[in-house]
């Protein structure tokens, strides 16, 4: 991303004349989007498993079992 820096201290162009502006612009937009994303994906709550109580009669007791 040095060149990022590079053109933009150079450049003294706005985003809508210089191409390297616009593309610069739409790349750190995607960015965002996609950070914004998956903090909301990693803040969903997750789903919870269900489960059932089964006995195992070699080891003779309850044990709960993951119901799919």
């Amino acid at each position: 991303m040095k060149w990022i820096e590079e053109h933009r201290a150079i450049c003294n162009k706005d985003e809508d004349t210089c191409e390297q502006c616009y593309i610069i612009g739409e790349s750190l937009w995607a960015l965002s989007q996609a950070q914004e994303e998956m903090e909301a994906k990693k803040n969903q709550p997750k789903p919870q498993v269900k489960t059932k109580l089964a006995y195992n009669y070699r080891l003779k007791e309850w044990r709960n079992e993951v119901i799919k």
